[in-house]
């Protein structure tokens, strides 16, 4: 009779424990040969052919994705598709679908597989990585933001007219004319003028005389119409307003408001007349144009021209061609 270490004991009482539960476990599983009968005497129920069918259908049918453009990455550098099934190779001139290079994702640390990155502002300075993109700035960097100007709204509109009226036009000695001028509003006043003299904001301009005929379906009869003109320049906008004799002419002198996106920069002065200039991040804009949901404003240093949306739109600030 063989004698066994107290080690070698202890080896034997686990591998017989083992095997029992092993075969205890086998006998309590269902019989996978299709009786229906567990080990144990247990009756199993089965899944009706239809629900396993149709579940091999859902299996077999691609899911429906809410977002089409989801992508699985089976490589670093290599995605598959749900939606196409396709499978692609990227690269560093490649665009996620949020429209960011691959490129400038691996340069500034973010993973090519997070679908926020677009909307996220990483350095908090009131821009979105995608907007930083865009702007070619670093966004990991909050001194390093595309201009603020971008995120400007028109918050208030407020439409005022500076209504004037030519009244005649009085031949001097020397060849000039004096002009009469009424100004209805703000304040009422009849003023006489000279070319080239400044009158609230604007130059007196050039006389046209112009006696044109008409047909008076009162009189019956073709009369000769005194039509002469008298530009009134606005001076911050160089802009002409043309009176025509005995005609009241309104200049548009409308209030604007302004506001931006990003909390403690604030246009100044927040409220400005169109021709006004205001300041904002250090740099000066003159209101070109005004109006309830847009306005055109003017970069004064650099000339460069930006449409402002109304706030609450989708719409975002775009650059304007200039002439």
């Amino acid at each position: 009779m063989f004698k066994l270490r107290t080690e070698q004991w202890l080896l034997f009482a686990v591998l017989l424990l083992c095997g029992l539960g092993a075969a205890a476990k086998a006998w309590l599983l269902p019989d996978l040969a299709g009786n229906g009968q567990s080990g144990g005497g247990r009756n199993v129920t089965r899944l009706p052919e239809g629900v396993v069918a149709g579940l091999m259908a859902q299996w077999n049918h691609r899911p429906h994705l809410e977002q089409p453009e989801h992508r699985i990455f089976i490589a670093r550098d290599i995605v598959y598709y749900p939606s196409t099934d396709k499978i692609e190779a990227i690269t560093p001139e490649s665009k996620d679908p949020d429209g960011i290079t691959v490129a400038w994702k691996r340069k500034y640390g973010f993973a090519l597989d997070d679908p926020t990155v677009a909307s996220q502002d990483t350095d908090h300075d009131g821009f979105t990585n995608k907007e930083e993109f865009l702007a070619g700035t670093d966004p990991r960097d909050a001194n390093s933001r595309p201009p603020v100007v971008l995120k400007l709204r028109v918050t208030a509109y407020n439409y005022v007219a500076f209504k004037m009226e030519f009244k005649g036009a009085n031949p001097q000695p020397d060849g000039s004319y004096k002009y009469q001028v009424n100004l209805i509003s703000p304040n009422r006043r009849t003023l006489i003028v000279v070319k080239d003299q400044e009158v609230e904001g604007y130059r007196v301009g050039n006389y046209t005389e112009s006696i044109v005929e008409r047909y008076n379906d009162r009189s019956k009869m073709t009369e000769k119409v005194d039509e002469s003109t008298l530009d009134m320049i606005n001076i911050k906008l160089n802009e002409v307003v043309k009176l025509v004799l005995n005609k009241k002419t309104e200049s548009d002198e409308s209030q604007i408001a302004f506001a931006t996106q990003i909390q403690g920069r604030e246009p100044e002065p927040s409220k400005i007349k169109r021709g006004n200039s205001f300041t904002l991040d250090a740099v000066s804009y003159q209101v070109l144009k005004a109006a309830q949901d847009s306005a055109v404003i003017k970069d004064v240093g650099s000339g460069k021209m930006f449409k402002i949306p109304a706030a609450g739109s989708n719409e975002t600030v775009q650059a304007v061609e200039t002439n």
